[in-house]
């Protein structure tokens, strides 16, 4: 499944994607993650779908313009 876009005739338009990280230790960390995905700049929201044996799935909502992947490698706090 791929990202889901969506706009009005006043906003940017967002789109909707899943990322799955594998690897996290803990749940602590976990949510570091997540709160760092929320802080890059034109990230809406960022929601844990779930944390399981390492996996750590989110729903990002973000504006079109920004790259996800790159903005993770740039991400200072991941």
């Amino acid at each position: 499944m791929g990202p889901t876009v969506s706009a009005s005739a006043n906003s940017t338009a967002r789109v909707h994607t899943t990322i799955a990280i594998r690897g996290v230790p803990s749940s602590s960390r976990a949510l570091k993650l997540q709160r760092a995905i929320q802080q890059i700049d034109g990230v809406v929201d960022a929601k844990a779908d779930g944390y399981e044996r390492g996996l750590l799935t989110l729903d990002v909502v973000h504006e079109a313009r920004v790259a996800i992947p790159a903005a993770l490698m740039r991400a200072d706090e991941l």
